[in-house]
């Protein structure tokens, strides 16, 4: 019994796509990464109350941290210089909270204002919660 001859088509017929692919790939994933980052900066939220700052950030998993005033230990301006010719800083604050001690308002509009706003704001909560502050060193 003679089998008959299995034809199969050339993969020449998909140079076009393959050749695109090449070419094209390379821009897909930074562009997917940009996508994302713009995302991620579009849902990132600081939400100042009167006791508190909570922050929101994430695209498809959301993170939730809060910061009391009176926790506040340091805050710390920085504008570096492309972000000062858009008018843009960030605002570093660390606290005594166990589970977030660096708090960053980054590219903020306003960054010393709001740092300024920020620390009398710390002021004014540890003043009505008559909170002082102690710091113990290992000497």
């Amino acid at each position: 019994m003679n089998n008959p001859p299995i034809l199969k088509p050339s993969q020449w017929i998909n140079f076009g796509y393959i050749l695109f692919g090449l070419i094209g790939s390379p821009l897909v994933i930074p562009f997917l990464i940009m996508v994302y980052k713009i995302l991620d900066v579009y849902f990132w939220r600081f939400e100042v109350y009167g006791e508190y700052v909570i922050e929101r950030r994430g695209v498809f998993t959301v993170n939730r941290r809060e910061l009391y005033y009176f926790r506040v230990k340091a805050i710390q301006h920085n504008a570096p210089f492309l972000y000062r010719i858009v008018g843009i800083s960030n605002v570093n604050v660390i606290s005594s909270d166990p589970y977030s001690n660096h708090f960053e308002f980054k590219a903020i509009r306003q960054g010393l204002e709001f740092s300024n706003a920020l620390r009398k704001l710390v002021q004014h909560g540890r003043k009505k919660n008559k909170i002082r502050e102690l710091d113990f060193y290992n000497l």
